[in-house]
């Protein structure tokens, strides 16, 4: 299971356990405006899916500053 943890307010990336039907998450840790976007799509892997995730997330983290 891989998970990235931000500083608060930020964007992280959280894939679930196998036994919870591995999913990945784009969340924050903001919690009076909490996001949680759920990335599905065609991936060759679960590491190309939390890349992908990972990317995503940083965009979001620069659109914050």
């Amino acid at each position: 299971m891989y998970e990235e943890h931000l500083d608060k307010g930020r964007f992280r990336v959280v894939t679930t356990p196998p036994d919870a039907g591995t999913k990945t998450y784009i969340e924050s840790d903001d919690y009076e405006h909490a996001v949680r976007l759920q990335v599905t799509g065609k991936f060759d892997s679960l590491a190309d899916k939390e890349l992908y995730a990972m990317a995503l997330a940083e965009l979001l983290n620069n659109a914050r500053r």
